[in-house]
């Protein structure tokens, strides 16, 4: 009797694409197929730990969900969409706001426009071979965090970006938990670099790509209220 095999997911392909490239590399002979080489993720996402990259519940039905990241084009490509996924809350979505406002949250947890990625992602993010792009993803989910994950058990997740493909590039990681919105602006002051040191100073940097919008449904601000936004057809 055949025995059904369903296809994999971008996902699993992904992993067991880096599985075999790590083999690979380490000189074992592997038979890679040629569509999951054509569909090989063209960004290296790395993702600041806690406390740069943090869950905050900012009250018992709201949590912010900022990660500092740092994308390497490993080929040309465009960003059009990102997921945070989650096993407590399905329905976490990225923040936008209208105009240049800061991206503001609660007293003292504001991020600076020009260092944050969402809108910029919202326009298409743009990348050639080479290019480095870092900066914030903000999301926002309604579900508070189960009482498990604290102090001594980091929360795990998935962020998840989308190309001009709807390939999905994902990279899982896990982020200390902060239970109070007591959190101080320097929390959130941006650093010029993943790997710059906690006093490095305030420096903005424009990051490069512009274009026309995603096709993943949205979310604006106004006065600190977020709520979903439909995308125009």
């Amino acid at each position: 009797m055949p025995t059904y095999k369903p296809e994999l997911t971008p996902r699993e392909q992904g992993k067991y694409l880096s599985i075999a490239r790590e083999l690979e590399a380490a000189g074992t002979r592997v038979d890679i197929p040629n569509e999951w080489r054509e569909n090989e993720r063209f960004l290296h996402i790395t993702i600041a730990g806690s406390p740069e990259s943090l869950i905050t519940q900012l009250s018992p039905s709201k949590v912010l969900y900022a990660f500092r990241v740092r994308l390497l084009a490993e080929r040309s490509g465009t960003v059009q969409g990102f997921e945070v996924e989650t096993c407590w809350d399905q329905g976490v979505f990225p923040c936008y706001p209208e105009g240049r406002p800061p991206y503001r949250f609660s007293p003292g947890l504001d991020f600076d426009f020009d260092e944050v990625l969402n809108h910029r992602i919202e326009s298409l993010l743009r990348f050639r071979r080479g290019d480095v792009c870092e900066g914030w993803l903000l999301a926002m989910g309604y579900k508070p965090i189960p009482e498990e994950y604290g102090p001594g058990r980091p929360a795990p997740l998935y962020i998840v970006l989308f190309d001009q493909f709807s390939q999905q590039h994902a990279e899982s990681g896990e982020f200390l938990v902060e239970r109070s919105a007591r959190t101080t602006r320097s929390a959130a002051r941006p650093r010029t670099s993943l790997f710059a040191p906690e006093d490095t100073p305030d420096v903005k940097e424009r990051l490069p790509g512009k274009a026309s919008r995603p096709p993943e449904s949205l979310v604006s601000s106004r006065s600190g209220n977020w709520t979903r936004r439909e995308i125009r057809s």
